[in-house]
C-alpha cells in the first residue's frame, strides 16, 4: 500500500513537471515570436535615434559656424591710411647717435673729473698753522 501511494504521488509530481515544462516551452516560443515581430520596430527606433543625434550634431555645428561668422565680421580691420615708404630710413639715426655719444662721453668725463678732484682733496697734505 505504501508503494502504491508513493507511485501515485510520483505520477502527480511528474504530471506537474510536464505541465511546467510545456508552459516554459510555450513562453519561450511566444517570446521568440514577439521578438521577431518587434525587431523591425526596434531597428527603426535605433535608426531614428541615430538620425536625431546626427541632426543635433549638425544643428550645433551650424550654430558654431554662425557664431564664428558674426565674430569674424565684428573683428575685421579697417584700413585708415595706405602704407607708404618713408623718405629716409628711420634707423640708424646718425646725428642722434653722435649727439648722445658725445653727451654721454662728456658726462662720464665730468664725473671722472669730479671724483678725481674729491680724491685729490682728501689726500692733500694739510698745512699746519704757524705758532706765535
Amino acid at each position: 500500500g505504501i508503494m502504491v501511494g508513493l507511485k501515485a504521488k510520483v505520477d502527480v509530481e511528474k504530471t506537474d513537471l510536464d505541465s511546467l515544462t510545456a508552459q516554459i516551452e510555450k513562453a519561450r516560443k511566444t517570446d521568440l515570436d514577439r521578438a521577431l515581430e518587434t525587431r523591425p520596430f526596434y531597428a527603426a527606433k535605433r535608426q531614428l535615434q541615430s538620425q536625431q543625434n546626427y541632426a543635433d550634431l549638425l544643428a550645433s555645428k551650424i550654430a558654431v559656424a554662425k557664431m564664428d561668422r558674426t565674430l569674424h565680421q565684428a573683428s575685421q580691420v579697417d584700413i585708415v591710411d595706405r602704407a607708404e615708404p618713408a623718405f629716409r630710413p628711420a634707423r640708424p639715426n646718425k646725428p642722434l647717435l653722435l649727439t648722445s655719444g658725445t653727451a654721454g662721453a662728456m658726462a662720464v668725463g665730468l664725473l671722472a673729473g669730479l671724483f678725481s678732484l674729491l680724491v685729490a682733496s682728501w689726500f692733500r697734505p694739510r698745512l699746519k698753522p704757524a705758532l706765535p
